[in-house]
């Protein structure tokens, strides 16, 4: 463990090293499924339009992966954020066209459209009358998800803005 200074108050967070390895041996899985968490997180709350968005971080104190979020207009006070290495995050609202919620070469979905465009209602609408729609948001938030975990371990800019998260705790903090 390592003592660091954060405006006048000491902290324990892991070890760089530690911390620098815990990131390079994340389980892809495990990881994908925590963004995944975070996709029906934001879901759940979605109307809520006091929420700005929310995040998937690596906690430097202990190493676990955690969900947080952030609400418009605020910001945490830098006790409660230092320890935050954030790898994603999602938005509020998610605003999902139709288009994705359905598959374009398939003929039953090519009448759930329809059914939509007559009745005047989203297919998301049509999805949850048939009692579809968490499926296809599976699928959906599933496949994102994957993107967004494709990303963290190979992009990157996105390896870029997770680094230098971690260079900038060690480097404002001072090390006893």
């Amino acid at each position: 463990m390592a003592k660091i200074i954060v405006y006048n108050r000491e902290f324990e967070v892991l070890d760089k090293e530690e911390l620098l390895n815990i990131l390079d041996n994340l389980d892809y899985y495990e990881l994908k499924e925590k963004i995944e968490e975070m996709y029906w997180e934001v879901w759940r709350n979605n109307n809520i339009t006091l929420y700005d968005y929310a995040y998937v971080y690596l906690d430097a104190r202990d190493g676990s992966l955690n969900i947080a979020i952030a609400e418009k207009n605020s910001q945490l006070h830098p006790w409660d954020s230092y320890y935050r290495i954030i790898l994603a995050h999602v938005d509020f609202p998610i605003d999902i066209p139709d288009e994705e919620l359905v598959d374009l070469t398939d003929s039953e979905d090519d009448k759930l459209l329809e059914e939509a465009k007559n009745r005047d209602v989203s297919v998301m609408t049509v999805l949850e009358e048939m009692g579809l729609l968490e499926e296809r948001l599976t699928n959906y938030f599933d496949f994102y998800a994957n993107e967004m975990t494709l990303k963290i371990f190979h992009d990157r800019f996105t390896r870029k803005f997770i680094f230098d998260q971690i260079e900038e705790l060690y480097k404002n903090a001072k090390m006893e």
